[in-house]
């Protein structure tokens, strides 16, 4: 299955709208289904990988359940790196630019994208 980075950065978006801790300093735990309601342009399937390559990269904290017929990943928060992407991706003119670059490759590797979008991000910034 391919990796849509246009759902990627959705999913990122919808976690952190959606991640809250408790009065008791406990995250909220936040699913598939959860992330599915937040972005509506992609299937369930598609979210779920999404959800799972940020969990296996360390961009998310949670935990992979394996159930009978399926599995899911129960997210907890977004990692230090996570959010260094995120903040590197959010703007949707900084987004534009990343996928402008890449259009010619077609795709290019998560790290890529990230090293991009922090070169576009500095640039912009004169830095």
């Amino acid at each position: 299955m391919r990796l849509d980075m246009d759902c990627v950065r959705d999913v990122l978006l919808a976690l952190e709208k959606l991640t809250d801790i408790n009065e008791n300093h406990l995250h909220r735990r936040i699913t598939t289904e959860h992330v599915c309601k937040e972005v509506p342009n992609f299937d369930e399937k598609e979210v779920y990988n999404a959800l799972y390559t940020l969990y296996q990269a360390d961009y998310i904290e949670g935990d992979k359940i394996d159930f009978c017929g399926g599995s899911d990943i129960i997210v907890e928060a977004i990692t230090w790196p996570g959010y260094e992407l995120l903040n590197n991706l959010r703007s949707d003119q900084v987004w534009a630019s990343v996928k402008e670059k890449i259009k010619p490759l077609g795709t290019v590797s998560m790290q890529v994208l990230a090293n991009l979008a922090t070169k576009i991000v500095s640039d912009f910034l004169g830095i």
